[in-house]
C-alpha cells in the first residue's frame, strides 16, 4: 500500500449495556454521537449472559439480535438463568427491575460481610472524583472505601476526595509517600477492616453492584481466595483505546471460571499473564493476602519494573494452594489509553512488568522448577498472540460478521483494524520484554542495598521494605484507629 493510500478505519464503538428484562425495542446512541456499531453487555437479573457487537440503531439493536449474538455458550446461560429463576420463584413479573431479584436484593443484609475497597491515586484527581461517584452507589450495605494517596505532588486530590464524598463516613483519605502501587495497596491492606479487600483503579466506572457481585462469589466458592472481575472498556472511541482493547484478553471474557492451583489448562498456569484478570478489578480474603505478604513492592506502576504487581498476587494465591475465581458479574469499566503516547509508554510497560515479574519467578526457589516446564508452552502461546494482533485480527471485529477490516496503513505499516502502527507499538512490548528482567534486578540490588543495617551513627527512621517474595508483614488496623489524614 502506497504512503498516500490507507485503509477505512474502524469507526468509534458505542460501548453500553442491556439488562433484559427492560425488554427494549432497541438502543439508541446519544445524541450527537457517531457510530456504525455497539458493543452491549448483556444482562439478566443482573448476571451477565456475554458481550455482543452489532450494528447500531432502533432498528437494528434489538433484542433478537442480541440473543442471537449470544451464540451457544451464551444461549446456555440464559437458559439456565431462566429456569433458576422459574425454579427458585425470583419474581413475579418477568420484566420486574434489577432490584426485585431475591439474588441481588441482598436479603441476608444483616450478615454481609464488610468489604474494604481500595483505590490508589497519583496526581488524577478529576478521574478520581468520578469513580467515587460509583462507588457511592454501590448497593453493598456493608462498605468502606480507603483512598490510597501515593505520594502527591501537591494536595489536589485530598481536596477533591473531600470535596467528592463529603460527610460520607464510609470514605477515608490516608497518604503513602513511598512511590509505587503495590506500595500503594499495601498501604490499603494494613488499613482494611474487611475481610474482604478489593482494589479497582481511578479510571474506572464501578457498576452499582461490584461489590455485593464480588462478595457473592467469594460466599460461593469458599476455597477462592481471590476473585476477580470482568473489566469492560468503557470507550472505544479512539484508535489506541481499540489497540489495547485488541491486545488483552480480560475486557470480554464472560465465563464464569474457578482457577485451581494444579490446574494446567493455559500454557503458563499458575504464570499466565491476563488469564486470571486484571488490577482494576480484583478481590482477596484479607488475611490470605497479609500472610503473603501483600504485593511485592518491586513489581508496578511507579516502580522500575512498571507493572506486573497483580500477576505476582495472582500467581503466589495459587501457589499458596488457593483457587481464584474468575466473576464476571462483577463488573467494573475501564478507560484505556487514549492517545498514541500514552499507548507507546503503556506497551513498555506492559512488556517489562510481565518479563520483571517471570524472572522473580525464576529467580525463587520455590517456584522455578514449575516454572520451567511452562516456558516453552508459554513462549509459543505470546507468540501466537502476537501474530493474531500483527496479522490484524481485530477482536471486537472478529465478533462481528461482515464487519470491515483495515489491512494497511503509512508506508505500508501494518495498522490491523484500528489505524495504528501495530508492529510498531509490538516493538515497545517486545522492549519492555527485553528490558524488565534487567530493571527488575537493578530494583532487588537496590532493596537489598537499602535493607543493610545502618551504621549507629545514623539517626532519623526509614520504612522497612517488603521483601523480594512479597511477603511484607502488614499489621491490620484497629477498627478504633483514627484515619491519616495528610
Amino acid at each position: 500500500m502506497s504512503a498516500t493510500t490507507r485503509a477505512p478505519e474502524r469507526l468509534a464503538v458505542w460501548c453500553t449495556e442491556l439488562e433484559l428484562t427492560d425488554r427494549p425495542g432497541g438502543l439508541v446512541p446519544p445524541p450527537g454521537r457517531t457510530t456504525e456499531r455497539a458493543r452491549v453487555l448483556l444482562r439478566l437479573h443482573g448476571r451477565v449472559l456475554g458481550i455482543v457487537e452489532v450494528p447500531a440503531g432502533p432498528s437494528h439493536l434489538v433484542a433478537e439480535v442480541l440473543l442471537a449474538g449470544l451464540g451457544p455458550a451464551g444461549a446456555a446461560r440464559l437458559a439456565d438463568e431462566l429456569a433458576e429463576c422459574v425454579t427458585e420463584g425470583c419474581v413475579e413479573d418477568p420484566a420486574a427491575p434489577l432490584h426485585a431479584h431475591p439474588r441481588l436484593r441482598g436479603e441476608a443484609d444483616a450478615d454481609a460481610p464488610l468489604v474494604t475497597v481500595v483505590i490508589c491515586t497519583r496526581d488524577r484527581a478529576d478521574q478520581l472524583v468520578t469513580c467515587l461517584a460509583t462507588l457511592r452507589r454501590q448497593d453493598h450495605p456493608a462498605m468502606e472505601v480507603v483512598v490510597v494517596d501515593n505520594a502527591p505532588s501537591d494536595d489536589a486530590t485530598q481536596v477533591a476526595f473531600e470535596s467528592a464524598v463529603g460527610d460520607d463516613r464510609r470514605f477515608r483519605y490516608v497518604r503513602e509517600d513511598v512511590p509505587g502501587v503495590s506500595a500503594a495497596r499495601n498501604r490499603g491492606l494494613a488499613e482494611a477492616h474487611g475481610g474482604i479487600v478489593a482494589y479497582t483503579d481511578d479510571d474506572v466506572h464501578v457498576d452499582s453492584s461490584w461489590v455485593s457481585a464480588t462478595a457473592r462469589a467469594f460466599a460461593d466458592h469458599p476455597a477462592a481466595a481471590c476473585v476477580t472481575s470482568l473489566v469492560c472498556a468503557r470507550t472505544l472511541d479512539t484508535p489506541a483505546e481499540r489497540f489495547f482493547d485488541d491486545r488483552v484478553s480480560w475486557s470480554l471474557a464472560c465465563e464464569p471460571r474457578t482457577y485451581t492451583p494444579l490446574e494446567a489448562t493455559e500454557p503458563l498456569h499458575p504464570f499466565a499473564a491476563g488469564a486470571f484478570g486484571t488490577g482494576a478489578g480484583m478481590a482477596f480474603r484479607t488475611s490470605v493476602l497479609r500472610d503473603l505478604g501483600g504485593f511485592d513492592e518491586l513489581l508496578g506502576a511507579g516502580t522500575p519494573t512498571r507493572g506486573g504487581e497483580d500477576l505476582d498476587a495472582f500467581a503466589r494465591v495459587l501457589l499458596a494452594g488457593h483457587e481464584l475465581h474468575y466473576e464476571p458479574s462483577a463488573v467494573v469499566w475501564h478507560s484505556h489509553r487514549a492517545d498514541l503516547p500514552s499507548l507507546r509508554k503503556q506497551m513498555l510497560g506492559y512488556g517489562s512488568g510481565l518479563s520483571a515479574y517471570l524472572t522473580k519467578h525464576l529467580l525463587d526457589e520455590h517456584s522455578r522448577r514449575l516454572m520451567l516446564t511452562r516456558v516453552p508452552r508459554g513462549v509459543a502461546h505470546y507468540a501466537r498472540g502476537a501474530r493474531r494482533v500483527v496479522g490484524h485480527e481485530d477482536v471486537a471485529t472478529a465478533t462481528a460478521p461482515g464487519a470491515p477490516r483495515s489491512t494497511g496503513g503509512i508506508d505500508g505499516a501494518t495498522t490491523g483494524g484500528h489505524g495504528l502502527p501495530t508492529t510498531g507499538l509490538l516493538a515497545r512490548e517486545l522492549a519492555g520484554l527485553a528490558v524488565g528482567p534487567l530493571w527488575y534486578l537493578r530494583a532487588a540490588r537496590r532493596r537489598r542495598r537499602d535493607a543493610a543495617p545502618t551504621p549507629p551513627t545514623t539517626t532519623g527512621t526509614t520504612r522497612p521494605s517488603a521483601p523480594a517474595t512479597g511477603r511484607a508483614v502488614l499489621a491490620p488496623v484497629p477498627p478504633t484507629t483514627t484515619p491519616e489524614v495528610a
